[in-house]
């Protein structure tokens, strides 16, 4: 029999993940995006949509453990860390590359083939029982409080290089089997991010359809981690927070020139306190007074952390109706700030006009709205969270449902 070649290799390995009954459910999300072999790549790469490998790596790899390295690739996406987590990658890069490989070597090795029937993994990966049943978010915080001593699949445990003791400002580098693209996977934008989202949402649901007829109880266990329940609270605060905390290395307002020259728009390079920030609330009738305040009263516990030099508090429907200003020290005035009666529609592209009209140019946006929107207008010049109270979403920025 003549030997394979690589590609004939990676091709094989893909097949046998989908004719398995352990990793079937994965079959949808195997067809995602890009899957082949990429000179430059020094071990495996994946931007939570394509998924790449080197050659020279892939030559060391056993059959099983070339199965097993292509399953952790399309995990990562189909449990969409890159973009789920990434504000844990903001605040510390080296800690959430540990997290997410630890999260899912643990469940290929330890809850889909726990016997290795079809898989191994391979040196260097990292794998420890401490993390059973945890997510990313989880193995992360319990790293940040315990630090990191990595513990690898095959041998002894790590002796702790890269053990996330930095500022966080690493490029995403590898610490443990592969590279993951965060700041790629941020960089996509907005609308083919969300068109990306919704293929891998419904490759995951053929993948199920796909367990429940062979009869794989992984599409159980991955119902919730496929569909984490983040608290919306946890949501709104990781945004903000984590747009200030990465508030000098870069302005959404001002073009950085020598780029603009060449059609690339790219932010300038400057360092200044954290400025402006909008907080837009839809004035429909659906949106409760109990919820509006629960919302305006996480707000205001927010800005106390991150401190904006002013809040805008614009109430909105088909146009802005009413505009409020508060300082710093004054943000408590958020949560006895009385809503206006609605008007008859609802156009959140009213609030990019305006605040175009009024020179009004925020470090970040959030908006509170019930989502039955008729207008969305354009992407604005900011990071803009909606927190949402139907399962809508929001065509650009990112959508929290507080439901």
């Amino acid at each position: 029999m003549a030997t394979m070649t690589p590609t004939q290799r990676l091709q094989r390995a893909h097949i046998q993940l989908m004719n398995s009954k352990e990793f079937c459910l994965l079959s949808g999300v195997l067809m995602c995006g890009e899957n082949r072999i990429k000179d430059g790549v020094p071990t495996a790469y994946t931007d939570g949509w394509n998924a790449y490998y080197g050659e020279k790596f892939m030559e060391k790899l056993t059959e099983k453990e070339l199965i097993f390295l292509v399953a952790h690739e399309n995990m990562h996406k189909m449990l969409k860390q890159l973009t789920i987590w990434k504000s844990l990658f903001k605040e510390n890069a080296s800690r959430a590359n540990q997290a997410a490989d630890y999260c899912i070597n643990y469940i290929i090795a330890r809850e889909l083939d726990p016997y290795g029937r079809l898989t191994s993994i391979p040196e260097g990966g990292l794998l420890d029982d401490t993390f059973a049943g945890m997510s990313t978010k989880e193995i992360y915080d319990f790293l940040k409080q315990n630090g990191n001593s990595p513990k690898r699949g095959k041998g002894e445990p790590g002796d702790g290089d890269g053990d996330g003791d930095g500022d966080g400002d690493g490029d995403g580098e590898a610490d443990g089997l592969d590279e993951h693209g965060w700041e790629e996977a941020d960089g996509v934008p907005d609308k083919e991010a969300k068109a990306r989202g919704d293929q891998i949402d419904r490759a995951i649901e053929q993948g199920k359809i796909i367990a429940g007829k062979r009869g794989s109880g992984g599409s159980r266990m991955l119902d919730e981690l496929t569909a984490p329940k983040v608290d919306w609270r946890e949501q709104l605060r990781d945004f903000v927070t984590s747009t200030a905390n990465n508030r000098d290395l870069s302005t959404w307002r001002k073009p950085n020139r020598r780029w603009l020259a060449q059609g690339v728009y790219m932010p300038s390079m400057y360092s200044e306190a954290i400025g402006d920030m909008v907080v837009a609330i839809d004035t429909s009738g659906s949106i409760g007074g109990t919820q509006l305040a629960e919302f305006v009263s996480e707000l205001v516990g927010i800005c106390e952390t991150v401190a904006p030099s002013k809040v805008h508090l614009l109430w909105w429907d088909t146009q802005v109706a009413r505009h409020q200003k508060f300082g710093q020290g004054d943000y408590s005035g958020l949560a006895s700030a009385l809503k206006p009666a609605g008007g008859g529609g609802t156009s959140f592209s009213c609030v990019g006009k305006y605040m175009d009209e009024k020179g009004i140019h925020p470090e970040v946006v959030v908006a509170l709205t019930d989502g039955d929107v008729s207008d969305w207008g354009d992407p604005l010049n900011a990071p803009t969270l909606f927190a949402i109270t139907s399962k809508q979403q929001a065509p650009f920025g990112v959508s929290i449902n507080l439901n």
